[in-house]
Protein backbone atom coordinates (compact mmCIF):
# COMPACT_ATOMS: atom_id res chain seq x y z
CA UNK A 1 0.00 0.00 0.00
CA UNK A 2 1.40 3.00 -1.12
CA UNK A 3 2.37 5.98 1.63
CA UNK A 4 -0.35 8.30 0.15
CA UNK A 5 -2.91 5.73 0.99
CA UNK A 6 -1.44 5.16 4.64
CA UNK A 7 -1.52 8.76 5.15
CA UNK A 8 -5.12 9.02 3.90
CA UNK A 9 -6.29 6.08 5.89
CA UNK A 10 -4.62 7.38 8.91
CA UNK A 11 -6.37 10.99 8.55
CA UNK A 12 -10.01 8.91 8.54
CA UNK A 13 -8.91 7.02 11.05
CA UNK A 14 -7.77 9.95 13.00
CA UNK A 15 -10.90 12.17 12.30
CA UNK A 16 -13.51 9.26 13.09
CA UNK A 17 -11.74 8.59 16.64
CA UNK A 18 -11.49 12.14 17.51
CA UNK A 19 -14.70 12.91 16.21
CA UNK A 20 -16.11 10.41 18.23
CA UNK A 21 -14.48 11.55 21.62
CA UNK A 22 -15.36 15.17 20.78
CA UNK A 23 -19.08 14.22 20.41
CA UNK A 24 -19.07 12.31 23.45
CA UNK A 25 -17.69 15.87 25.30
CA UNK A 26 -20.45 17.23 23.96
CA UNK A 27 -23.23 15.27 25.17
CA UNK A 28 -21.97 16.14 28.35
CA UNK A 29 -21.97 19.87 28.07
CA UNK A 30 -25.26 19.66 26.61
CA UNK A 31 -26.77 17.69 29.24
CA UNK A 32 -25.22 20.29 32.04
CA UNK A 33 -27.02 22.95 30.10
CA UNK A 34 -30.08 21.25 29.83
CA UNK A 35 -32.17 23.39 31.56
CA UNK A 36 -31.30 26.22 33.50
CA UNK A 37 -29.80 26.32 37.15
CA UNK A 38 -31.72 28.21 39.67
CA UNK A 39 -29.59 30.28 41.75
CA UNK A 40 -27.34 28.38 44.87
CA UNK A 41 -25.52 29.68 47.80
CA UNK A 42 -21.66 28.79 47.92
CA UNK A 43 -18.74 28.99 50.19
CA UNK A 44 -16.37 30.78 48.23
CA UNK A 45 -12.80 31.87 49.18
CA UNK A 46 -10.17 34.10 47.71
CA UNK A 47 -7.60 30.88 46.64
CA UNK A 48 -10.65 28.86 45.61
CA UNK A 49 -9.06 26.28 47.13
CA UNK A 50 -10.69 23.40 49.89
CA UNK A 51 -10.87 22.45 53.06
CA UNK A 52 -10.90 25.39 54.93
CA UNK A 53 -10.29 24.70 58.53
CA UNK A 54 -12.49 26.59 61.89
CA UNK A 55 -13.18 26.59 65.22
CA UNK A 56 -16.53 27.53 66.93
CA UNK A 57 -17.28 28.74 70.52
CA UNK A 58 -20.28 29.87 72.50
CA UNK A 59 -21.87 30.66 75.78
CA UNK A 60 -24.91 28.61 77.22
CA UNK A 61 -26.40 26.16 75.51
CA UNK A 62 -29.74 25.15 76.45
CA UNK A 63 -32.23 21.70 75.37
CA UNK A 64 -35.40 21.35 75.66
CA UNK A 65 -37.41 18.31 74.74
CA UNK A 66 -40.99 18.89 73.86
CA UNK A 67 -44.11 17.20 76.52
CA UNK A 68 -41.14 16.85 79.18
CA UNK A 69 -40.41 19.15 81.94
CA UNK A 70 -36.12 18.03 82.07
CA UNK A 71 -33.88 20.74 80.40
CA UNK A 72 -30.65 20.35 79.76
CA UNK A 73 -27.99 22.77 80.35
CA UNK A 74 -24.47 23.62 79.30
CA UNK A 75 -21.82 25.91 80.71
CA UNK A 76 -20.01 26.42 77.18
CA UNK A 77 -19.27 24.75 73.66
CA UNK A 78 -16.50 24.30 71.53
CA UNK A 79 -16.05 22.70 68.42
CA UNK A 80 -13.69 22.18 65.28
CA UNK A 81 -14.54 21.00 61.85
CA UNK A 82 -13.83 21.68 57.82
CA UNK A 83 -15.17 23.75 54.78
CA UNK A 84 -14.74 20.77 52.53
CA UNK A 85 -15.96 22.44 49.38
CA UNK A 86 -18.72 24.89 48.06
CA UNK A 87 -21.61 23.51 49.69
CA UNK A 88 -20.78 21.59 52.48
CA UNK A 89 -19.09 21.57 56.24
CA UNK A 90 -17.80 18.41 58.81
CA UNK A 91 -17.81 19.24 62.33
CA UNK A 92 -17.15 17.77 65.75
CA UNK A 93 -18.70 19.58 69.04
CA UNK A 94 -18.16 19.85 72.37
CA UNK A 95 -20.36 20.98 75.10
CA UNK A 96 -19.47 21.12 79.00
CA UNK A 97 -20.66 21.65 82.38
CA UNK A 98 -23.52 19.93 81.24
CA UNK A 99 -26.58 18.99 83.99
CA UNK A 100 -30.84 18.02 83.42
CA UNK A 101 -33.25 20.89 85.54
CA UNK A 102 -36.66 19.59 86.10
CA UNK A 103 -37.97 16.26 86.67
CA UNK A 104 -34.54 14.56 85.92
CA UNK A 105 -32.17 16.28 87.82
CA UNK A 106 -28.59 15.01 87.00
CA UNK A 107 -25.62 15.61 85.39
CA UNK A 108 -25.68 14.79 81.91
CA UNK A 109 -22.14 13.36 79.72
CA UNK A 110 -21.60 11.41 76.87
CA UNK A 111 -20.30 7.67 77.03
CA UNK A 112 -16.12 8.01 77.01
CA UNK A 113 -16.05 12.19 77.41
CA UNK A 114 -15.31 13.87 81.15
CA UNK A 115 -17.20 14.40 83.70
CA UNK A 116 -20.88 17.06 82.46
CA UNK A 117 -19.47 16.55 78.70
CA UNK A 118 -21.35 15.64 75.53
CA UNK A 119 -19.80 15.48 72.92
CA UNK A 120 -21.26 14.64 68.65
CA UNK A 121 -20.73 12.17 66.44
CA UNK A 122 -19.87 14.37 62.99
CA UNK A 123 -22.21 16.73 61.82
CA UNK A 124 -22.50 18.13 58.28
CA UNK A 125 -23.80 21.28 57.24
CA UNK A 126 -24.71 23.20 54.22
CA UNK A 127 -25.80 26.17 53.35
CA UNK A 128 -29.25 27.32 52.58
CA UNK A 129 -31.76 30.13 52.10
CA UNK A 130 -34.24 30.67 55.09
CA UNK A 131 -35.59 33.61 53.08
CA UNK A 132 -34.48 33.93 49.05
CA UNK A 133 -36.69 37.68 48.99
CA UNK A 134 -35.04 38.87 52.54
CA UNK A 135 -31.45 37.62 51.83
CA UNK A 136 -31.89 35.11 55.05
CA UNK A 137 -29.27 32.31 54.87
CA UNK A 138 -28.74 29.66 57.34
CA UNK A 139 -26.60 26.14 57.70
CA UNK A 140 -28.31 23.45 57.57
CA UNK A 141 -26.95 20.78 59.98
CA UNK A 142 -27.11 16.84 60.07
CA UNK A 143 -29.08 17.54 56.01
CA UNK A 144 -30.06 13.90 56.04
CA UNK A 145 -31.17 12.90 59.27
CA UNK A 146 -30.15 10.50 62.21
CA UNK A 147 -28.49 10.78 65.65
CA UNK A 148 -26.15 12.93 65.62
CA UNK A 149 -25.64 12.87 69.49
CA UNK A 150 -25.91 10.60 72.53
CA UNK A 151 -25.30 10.97 76.18
CA UNK A 152 -27.26 10.03 79.52
CA UNK A 153 -28.60 12.09 82.43
CA UNK A 154 -28.33 10.29 85.77
CA UNK A 155 -28.22 6.97 83.82
CA UNK A 156 -31.17 7.78 81.30
CA UNK A 157 -30.12 7.74 77.79
CA UNK A 158 -30.50 11.09 75.44
CA UNK A 159 -30.34 10.88 71.84
CA UNK A 160 -30.33 14.21 69.38
CA UNK A 161 -31.41 13.54 66.03
CA UNK A 162 -31.36 16.06 62.89
CA UNK A 163 -31.87 17.75 60.86
CA UNK A 164 -32.52 21.16 61.84
CA UNK A 165 -31.12 25.10 61.04
CA UNK A 166 -28.58 27.61 61.93
CA UNK A 167 -29.80 31.53 60.37
CA UNK A 168 -25.85 32.77 59.54
CA UNK A 169 -24.14 35.61 58.78
CA UNK A 170 -22.70 37.38 57.54
CA UNK A 171 -23.37 36.94 53.31
CA UNK A 172 -22.17 38.54 50.83
CA UNK A 173 -18.84 39.63 52.34
CA UNK A 174 -15.43 38.02 52.98
CA UNK A 175 -14.96 37.66 56.28
CA UNK A 176 -13.21 34.77 59.08
CA UNK A 177 -15.65 35.33 61.56
CA UNK A 178 -19.45 34.51 61.32
CA UNK A 179 -22.25 33.93 63.65
CA UNK A 180 -24.57 30.88 63.73
CA UNK A 181 -28.19 31.16 65.72
CA UNK A 182 -30.30 28.41 67.47
CA UNK A 183 -33.41 29.57 68.87
CA UNK A 184 -36.17 27.33 69.92
CA UNK A 185 -40.05 28.08 71.27
CA UNK A 186 -41.37 26.19 73.42
CA UNK A 187 -39.33 23.11 72.69
CA UNK A 188 -39.54 23.36 69.20
CA UNK A 189 -36.70 25.01 66.88
CA UNK A 190 -37.26 27.82 65.18
CA UNK A 191 -36.87 28.55 62.21
CA UNK A 192 -38.18 25.05 61.19
CA UNK A 193 -38.11 25.97 57.19
CA UNK A 194 -35.62 26.53 54.41
CA UNK A 195 -36.27 27.00 50.74
CA UNK A 196 -34.64 25.74 48.21
CA UNK A 197 -32.97 27.16 45.30
CA UNK A 198 -35.88 27.04 43.05
CA UNK A 199 -38.46 28.48 45.98
CA UNK A 200 -39.79 25.14 47.55
CA UNK A 201 -40.30 25.20 50.67
CA UNK A 202 -38.60 22.17 53.09
CA UNK A 203 -39.16 21.34 56.85
CA UNK A 204 -36.00 21.09 59.21
CA UNK A 205 -37.39 19.31 62.53
CA UNK A 206 -35.04 18.14 64.74
CA UNK A 207 -36.28 15.78 67.37
CA UNK A 208 -34.94 14.01 70.73
CA UNK A 209 -35.37 10.14 72.05
CA UNK A 210 -35.41 10.07 76.13
CA UNK A 211 -35.18 6.53 77.13
CA UNK A 212 -37.46 4.00 75.77
CA UNK A 213 -40.10 7.14 74.88
CA UNK A 214 -40.83 7.85 71.49
CA UNK A 215 -38.87 10.63 69.81
CA UNK A 216 -40.46 14.48 70.44
CA UNK A 217 -39.42 17.55 68.65
CA UNK A 218 -36.68 19.36 70.46
CA UNK A 219 -35.12 23.07 70.79
CA UNK A 220 -32.19 24.08 71.31
CA UNK A 221 -30.95 27.84 72.47
CA UNK A 222 -27.24 29.16 71.67
CA UNK A 223 -25.27 31.65 70.02
CA UNK A 224 -22.17 30.62 67.78
CA UNK A 225 -18.97 32.65 66.64
CA UNK A 226 -17.66 30.46 63.71
CA UNK A 227 -13.76 31.65 62.89
CA UNK A 228 -11.98 30.47 59.93
CA UNK A 229 -8.69 30.04 59.15
CA UNK A 230 -8.70 32.02 55.85
CA UNK A 231 -11.59 34.66 54.63
CA UNK A 232 -14.49 33.12 53.43
CA UNK A 233 -17.64 34.31 51.76
CA UNK A 234 -21.07 32.72 52.03
CA UNK A 235 -22.05 34.16 48.25
CA UNK A 236 -25.39 33.72 45.88
CA UNK A 237 -24.60 32.79 42.44
CA UNK A 238 -27.05 34.17 40.05
CA UNK A 239 -28.43 32.01 37.24
CA UNK A 240 -26.00 33.69 34.92
CA UNK A 241 -22.93 33.25 37.18
CA UNK A 242 -23.92 29.46 37.83
CA UNK A 243 -24.36 28.78 34.22
CA UNK A 244 -21.00 30.34 33.29
CA UNK A 245 -19.19 28.47 35.68
CA UNK A 246 -20.72 24.94 34.01
CA UNK A 247 -19.79 26.16 30.61
CA UNK A 248 -16.18 27.12 31.64
CA UNK A 249 -15.41 23.79 33.96
CA UNK A 250 -16.91 21.74 30.68
CA UNK A 251 -14.88 23.82 28.06
CA UNK A 252 -11.48 22.90 30.13
CA UNK A 253 -12.65 19.60 30.44
CA UNK A 254 -12.92 19.28 26.40
CA UNK A 255 -9.82 21.24 25.94
CA UNK A 256 -7.80 18.64 28.05
CA UNK A 257 -9.51 15.87 26.77
CA UNK A 258 -8.73 17.13 22.82
CA UNK A 259 -5.10 17.78 24.09
CA UNK A 260 -4.33 14.70 25.12
CA UNK A 261 -6.22 12.69 22.52
CA UNK A 262 -3.83 15.25 19.83
CA UNK A 263 -0.82 14.62 21.74
CA UNK A 264 -1.43 10.68 21.37
CA UNK A 265 -2.08 10.70 17.95
CA UNK A 266 1.32 12.91 16.83
CA UNK A 267 3.12 10.22 18.98
CA UNK A 268 1.54 7.50 16.82
CA UNK A 269 2.40 9.26 13.77
CA UNK A 270 6.01 9.46 14.65
CA UNK A 271 6.10 5.53 15.25
CA UNK A 272 4.28 4.94 11.76
CA UNK A 273 6.77 6.47 10.21
CA UNK A 274 9.34 3.97 10.37
CA UNK A 275 6.57 1.26 11.27
CA UNK A 276 6.61 -1.73 7.64
CA UNK A 277 3.12 -2.75 9.72
CA UNK A 278 2.03 1.54 9.96
CA UNK A 279 -1.47 0.71 8.65
CA UNK A 280 -2.32 -2.46 11.14
CA UNK A 281 -0.46 -0.85 14.04
CA UNK A 282 -1.90 2.61 13.61
CA UNK A 283 -5.78 1.09 13.02
CA UNK A 284 -5.75 -0.69 15.84
CA UNK A 285 -4.22 1.87 18.26
CA UNK A 286 -6.22 4.55 16.71
CA UNK A 287 -9.38 1.80 17.29
CA UNK A 288 -8.05 1.77 21.09
CA UNK A 289 -7.86 5.52 21.66
CA UNK A 290 -11.26 5.97 20.50
CA UNK A 291 -13.08 3.33 22.78
CA UNK A 292 -11.47 4.37 25.49
CA UNK A 293 -11.68 8.16 25.05
CA UNK A 294 -15.47 7.65 24.34
CA UNK A 295 -15.76 5.26 27.64
CA UNK A 296 -14.17 8.18 29.84
CA UNK A 297 -16.45 10.67 28.23
CA UNK A 298 -19.46 8.55 28.60
CA UNK A 299 -18.24 7.84 32.66
CA UNK A 300 -18.00 10.98 33.76
CA UNK A 301 -21.11 11.99 32.48
CA UNK A 302 -22.44 9.16 34.17
CA UNK A 303 -20.75 10.35 37.72
CA UNK A 304 -22.51 13.13 37.00
CA UNK A 305 -25.54 12.22 36.92
CA UNK A 306 -25.18 9.94 39.63
CA UNK A 307 -24.15 12.99 42.16
CA UNK A 308 -27.26 15.26 41.26
CA UNK A 309 -29.42 12.34 41.61
CA UNK A 310 -27.94 11.23 45.01
CA UNK A 311 -27.64 14.94 46.37
CA UNK A 312 -31.28 15.10 45.21
CA UNK A 313 -32.06 12.07 47.01
CA UNK A 314 -31.14 13.69 50.31
CA UNK A 315 -34.33 15.99 50.06
CA UNK A 316 -36.71 12.79 49.67
CA UNK A 317 -38.12 12.11 53.17
CA UNK A 318 -35.82 9.61 55.47
CA UNK A 319 -38.27 6.36 54.55
CA UNK A 320 -37.59 7.12 50.41
CA UNK A 321 -34.16 8.26 50.63
CA UNK A 322 -32.31 4.46 50.89
CA UNK A 323 -34.83 3.56 47.56
CA UNK A 324 -33.61 6.77 45.99
CA UNK A 325 -30.37 5.94 46.41
CA UNK A 326 -30.19 2.31 45.15
CA UNK A 327 -32.54 3.70 42.26
CA UNK A 328 -29.64 6.55 40.89
CA UNK A 329 -27.18 3.94 41.48
CA UNK A 330 -29.16 1.38 39.33
CA UNK A 331 -29.58 4.11 36.61
CA UNK A 332 -26.43 5.66 36.38
CA UNK A 333 -23.86 3.60 38.32
CA UNK A 334 -23.33 0.95 35.55
CA UNK A 335 -21.68 1.45 32.18
CA UNK A 336 -25.43 2.13 30.59
CA UNK A 337 -25.50 4.67 27.90
CA UNK A 338 -22.08 3.54 26.80
CA UNK A 339 -21.37 4.23 23.07
CA UNK A 340 -23.82 7.17 22.55
CA UNK A 341 -20.95 9.21 21.47
CA UNK A 342 -20.89 7.41 17.70
CA UNK A 343 -18.28 8.22 15.31
CA UNK A 344 -20.54 9.88 12.60
CA UNK A 345 -18.33 11.97 10.20
CA UNK A 346 -21.28 14.16 9.08
CA UNK A 347 -20.77 17.84 9.39
CA UNK A 348 -16.95 16.79 10.60
CA UNK A 349 -15.32 18.93 7.42
CA UNK A 350 -13.09 21.48 9.01
CA UNK A 351 -11.66 18.67 11.71
CA UNK A 352 -11.27 16.06 8.69
CA UNK A 353 -9.21 18.63 6.85
CA UNK A 354 -6.93 19.80 9.71
CA UNK A 355 -6.06 16.16 10.54
CA UNK A 356 -5.61 14.93 7.07
CA UNK A 357 -3.87 17.72 5.65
Amino acid sequence: MGSRTIRLLRGRRVAAGLLAVAMAALLVVADADASPSPPVLEFTTSSKTFPVAFTTESGAVTAELAGFESVVHCAASQGQGEITGPHSTLSHYSFTGCAAEGSLNAKCKSLGANAEEIVSEEVEAEPVYIDQARNEVGLLLDPTGGVYMKFECGGESVEAIGPFLAPASPTDKETTTFTATLSESQGVQTPDEYELANGEKRLALPSGKRGTHEPAPTGVEATFTIHTSVPVEVKELTTGQVEAKRREEAEKARQAETKRTEETIAKLREEAATDKHAEESLSAKLAAIEKRETDEAAKRKREKLLAGALKRCKREPPRKRAQCRAKAKRRYGSAAGKGKAGSAESGSGALYQRLTS
